[in-house]
């Protein structure tokens, strides 16, 4: 997939830092290269027939920034093409950082949401509940306004800093990744390390002579993640609701020496085109979905930069798993509010999103399992039903039940 010649058009850096990153096994970034780009969207991956080449848009120089081990990364929203951006307003972005001293290379993966606040174009939290996009799928491509217009009311003014959104605020709910260096090819290392990123892509740049090209191998894998948990106590009940509008983030496996090892490194958040209302049942359980995965190797010139497993769809397969039962099988969470007998759920954007580090079942492909993410939202709940008229409290494992990213449900005399 080369890119269109809006690829070259007006892309430069803004004051919306899109997100930051540290890189973990280094005190400074002195003397090393960081080249930020951006991917063609899942949905566009997904598309590609097997084998296809695509190319990827490097960002500006100047756009990315470094303090010690950390960096940032900022662009203007409305200066990227519409190719890359999908129709939910997801964008793809990729992080090179090369040491050419060590011959070693970090790369990592994360997804940012572009939306419109107050007629302003912002980078967004990916996970944001967006109830405002249209069935069409946003504005027509050219217009550089593909993306869901948000109000303060819709990102929550009043949410706690763990899902900030309201626009003075909407960097602090933008993702903060890790990479970590290992050792890679130094030819591609030298490559990378030695190109000058542009100050801007004038008009005429062929962008894939300026960023590290890939392409989408014929091997793909559909794996089970795990997408939320619950404990209910005796004849109780609970449930799960996982419906479209909403948005889950899967891990990424990344290797820089042609699949020899593997590490979990960012992480690629899906659009979810399909739902699933789970029945109440009376056990222990965890919620599954299927995920497709795709191999997708990177190359600087003719050579391997890295290699990704990165999910591209969600086919919309779902099942729940049967966890133990019993005393001592549910997690020991204390931070409990009094329920009285009625159906409870967590529903809301605001809080703290489920996450599971292992969420994603991938150790007998790569040797590891990957992370899941999923906001909660009136599209996607966590129900505990009862008709207990004492004695019932629902638990959070860090923090109250209205905001916490995990929950059971208790019985024991207790008084609010």
């Amino acid at each position: 997939m080369a890119s269109s010649d809006a690829s070259a058009d007006n892309l430069h850096v803004g004051e919306n830092i899109a997100f930051t990153g540290t890189v973990s096994n280094v005190a400074s970034l002195e003397g090393k290269s960081i080249i930020a780009v951006v991917q063609p969207p899942s949905i566009a991956l997904d598309r590609m027939q097997p084998g296809s080449e695509f190319s990827t848009l490097r960002l500006p120089a100047d756009a990315v920034r470094a303090n010690g081990n950390e960096f940032s990364v900022a662009v203007d929203p409305t200066s990227i093409p519409d190719e890359f951006i999908a129709a939910d307003g997801l964008v793809t972005m990729k992080v090179y950082v090369v040491d050419p001293a060590s011959s070693r290379i970090g790369v990592t993966t994360t997804s940012l949401r572009r939306v419109t606040v107050n007629g302003d174009v912002a980078w967004a939290d990916p996970m944001q509940y967006v109830a405002s996009l249209d069935e069409s799928g946003g504005a027509a491509v050219g217009d550089h306004s593909r993306a869901p217009a948000l109000v303060a009311s819709d990102l929550g003014a009043d949410a706690p800093t763990s899902r900030t959104s309201v626009p003075d605020e909407l960097r602090a709910a933008l993702p903060s990744v890790t990479a970590t260096l290992t050792e890679g090819d130094p030819q591609a290392i030298s490559g990378l390390a030695s190109s000058e990123g542009p100050a801007s892509l004038a008009a005429g740049t062929d962008a894939a002579e300026e960023s590290p090209h890939c392409t989408r191998t014929d091997q793909t894998q559909e794996r089970g993640a795990t997408v939320g948990t619950s404990y209910p106590v005796g004849e109780d009940n609970s449930w799960l609701t996982y419906s479209a509008s909403t948005s889950t983030t899967f891990g990424v496996g990344f290797s820089a020496d042609k699949g020899g090892s593997w590490s979990a490194r960012g992480a690629v958040t899906l659009g979810d085109e399909w739902g699933a209302d789970f029945h109440p049942r009376n056990y222990n359980r965890s919620y599954r979905v299927n995920v497709r995965y795709s191999l997708i190797k990177c190359f600087w010139g003719t050579t391997e930069t890295d290699r990704q497993w990165q999910p591209i769809r969600q086919p919309g397969g779902a099942w729940g798993n049967v966890l133990p039962a019993g005393p001592g099988n549910a997690p020991d969470w204390r931070h409990c509010q009094h329920v009285g007998p009625m159906q409870w759920y967590r529903g809301t954007s605001r809080g703290r999103d489920y996450e599971l580090s292992y969420g994603v079942k991938f150790n007998e492909i790569i040797g590891i399992d990957l992370s899941t993410q999923r906001a909660y939202s009136s599209g996607a709940r966590l129900y505990y039903g009862s008709q207990r008229p004492t004695g019932r409290k629902i638990c959070g494992k860090d923090d109250d039940p209205a905001y916490a990213s995990k929950l059971r449900e208790r019985y024991a005399s207790w008084t609010p």
